[in-house]
């Protein structure tokens, strides 16, 4: 449908057709990228909930008077409450559930209120941590929407690759595992070259078990079908047009990488971008070879599985 748009343009104006095809998909971008932040404040859900490691008052061993911080600051929108005792290591630990893209927002007002973050944080969850249902329903209506543009001019697109990928089992098998195997032993190079020192504060896997479920349908279900539909379906057919195969997967993953460091204030961990942007190429490799947008999504689903498995087991752990 956009194709359809753009491609109306004048013949004899390429670059402003490829101009046009580029502000489209990143307003797309940034577009889904808000409806699914906004959509995941609505109803009350907290975007982040962290236990973080606190430093005792210099020379004042065993002083824990954290009350100032403990209870709910409105102006803030911010609750914290000890958590030493269910850490049980010994070490004093503040609990702290708040609205924000960031953990920065969290270790900032403890600051403000006197306490010294002591550089590790466990219990992490990430939004949208609460599973509400206006986040579900927001992330379908895009889907539905991202599908319909693909499909628009070719409603048999679907049933053709279910059909491709039946025929060819075994090339399936291997785009599957490629994107994930891909990733994984780039960032695991990356964290070899750089070192135990250039990585980021320890921050622990595990999550709170009652958020296990919605954390499952938010990674392993909302984001891969989002994300393909938008990144290598609805963006990379607007770009690939214009400026080539290659280029499009260039393009691609810039804003498949940006969509993800979005609000970050640009702090980017380099394991993180390694990972993201081998993943984005091996599937766009995927999309090109295989000529399959399924495969894209289930081959997201199972790096985003893995991920969450291990979630999961340091949860239990």
């Amino acid at each position: 449908m956009l194709n359809v748009i753009t491609d109306r343009l004048p013949r004899f104006m390429p670059a402003f057709r490829f101009a046009a095809a580029m502000g489209l998909s990143i307003t797309m971008v940034f577009a889904v990228s808000m409806a699914l932040m906004v959509a995941s404040m609505i109803g009350g859900v907290r975007s982040m909930d962290l236990t973080f490691k606190i430093a005792e008052p210099a020379g004042k061993p065993g002083v824990r008077d954290g009350s100032a911080v403990y209870g709910t600051d409105a102006r803030h929108g911010i609750t914290c409450a000890d958590a030493s005792a269910a850490m049980g290591d010994g070490h004093w630990w503040i609990r702290c559930k708040f609205a924000a893209e960031e953990s920065a927002f969290g270790t900032d007002y403890l600051e403000s209120r006197g306490l010294t973050w002591d550089g590790a944080a466990a219990n992490v969850v990430i939004r949208p941590i609460g599973g509400a249902w206006v986040h579900y329903l927001v992330a379908a209506l895009l889907a539905l929407i991202l599908g319909l543009a693909w499909s628009w001019r070719d409603r048999q697109r679907w049933r053709r690759e279910l059909q491709w990928i039946w025929a060819h089992r075994k090339t399936a098998v291997v785009a599957l595992l490629l994107p994930a195997a891909a990733a994984f032993s780039l960032s695991t190079v990356t964290y070899l070259l750089t070192g135990a020192a250039a990585m980021p504060p320890a921050m622990a896997n595990a999550v709170p078990r009652e958020y296990l479920l919605p954390m499952f349908i938010a990674i392993v279900v909302v984001a891969p079908v989002l994300e393909e539909l938008l990144h290598r379906g609805v963006v990379f057919d607007l770009l690939s047009r214009r400026v080539g195969v290659i280029a499009a997967a260039g393009l691609g993953t810039a804003l498949f990488v940006g969509m993800h460091f979005l609000g970050e204030s640009g702090n980017v961990e380099p394991i993180r971008l390694v990972s993201l942007v081998t993943f984005s190429l091996a599937i766009y490799a995927v999309r090109v070879r295989c000529n399959s947008l399924v495969l894209c999504v289930l081959a997201h689903m199972l790096l985003n599985l893995i991920v969450f498995a291990a979630i999961a087991l340091g949860t239990q752990a």
